[in-house]
């Protein structure tokens, strides 16, 4: 009897630490660093077919102006949290190209039938977290049916229609801004034609201006040169005369002359005042963005 007991004990111990033994094995550790085609995939639940058309998405992406990346990685089971474990990989991973931070990452724990999608800030304005929860809901019913690659698949292609049309959108947007500045910088040549035309009247005016002014002012000088010389022609002819009227005339023209001069060279005065790179795998900014789904 006590016999039994033992061995029921000792078959209880060994499926304990069996059962155990068997949930430290399906927990597994994913590596620091993503696999060359951005899917880490060491029991083969993936086709080639989701392979290729990964390698195929990130390759149109890095070409684009935003560089979005997508990473996979699925395994059997995971010890821990799956949105933590999902953030520490995408980080690790460094998912997306550092000049910009389109990062997205999908992690999949097949024992645990669960799903999550990891999004970078950056990401978060093409895929908010709604979004995110909507593509975890695309692959529920071929995961059901243990078809991960054609839901991984469809996954995909909705990322694919998503990202496209939000690159569609941006460049639409960047045409229209360029549009915009060519219609902006067309106006201001079409100001500086008006204003150099208009400055080329103005100029001419001054210009004509300027010429009757020394005119006028040659013929005052002139005139006035006239009037000296006729004074010392008087001054020779009559030496003994105080300066009478012929001296004021002539003090006269020279006030005349100064006043003349003086308000030339204030006009002259005031019309001149008047007139003076990066690499893939290289990205960062997760903070926890995304969604979890299970199927």
């Amino acid at each position: 009897m006590v016999g039994k007991k033992i061995k029921t004990i000792l078959l209880l111990l060994v499926g304990f630490v069996l059962f155990g033994y068997s949930n430290v094995i399906l927990a597994e550790t994913i590596p620091d660093r993503p696999p060359l085609n951005g899917i880490y995939d060491p029991h083969h639940y993936l086709s080639k077919e989701v392979s290729d058309k990964l390698s195929s998405m990130n390759w149109e992406y890095s070409r684009t102006e935003a560089k979005p990346q997508i990473a996979i990685a699925i395994v059997d089971s995971l010890d821990g949290n799956l949105e933590t474990i999902a953030n520490n990989v995408a980080r690790n991973w460094q998912v997306g190209f550092s000049d910009t931070n389109y990062g997205m990452l999908v992690l999949i724990s097949v024992k645990e039938r669960k799903i999550r999608t990891e999004i970078s800030n950056n990401m978060g304005l093409i895929i908010p977290d709604s979004t995110a929860q909507n593509l975890n809901d695309s692959i529920k019913d071929d995961f059901r049916n243990e078809d991960y690659s054609s839901g991984m698949l469809k996954y995909l292609s909705k990322v694919e229609t998503i990202i496209k049309s939000s690159l569609l959108e941006s460049k639409q947007n960047v045409e229209k801004d360029e549009y915009l500045s060519k219609e902006f910088v067309e106006q201001l040549r079409k100001e500086e034609k008006e204003y150099d035309r208009k400055q080329g009247r103005i100029g001419a005016i001054i210009a004509g201006v300027s010429i009757l002014i020394f005119i006028f002012i040659g013929i005052k000088i002139e005139k006035l040169q006239k009037e000296e010389e006729e004074y010392y022609k008087w001054k020779k002819k009559y030496p003994s005369s105080s300066s009478g009227s012929g001296s004021i005339s002539y003090r006269s023209a020279s006030r005349s002359y100064d006043s003349f001069s003086s308000s030339s060279s204030s006009s002259s005065y005031d019309s001149s005042n008047s007139s003076s790179s990066s690499s893939s795998w290289s990205g960062g900014g997760f903070d926890g963005g995304g969604s979890s789904g299970s199927w």
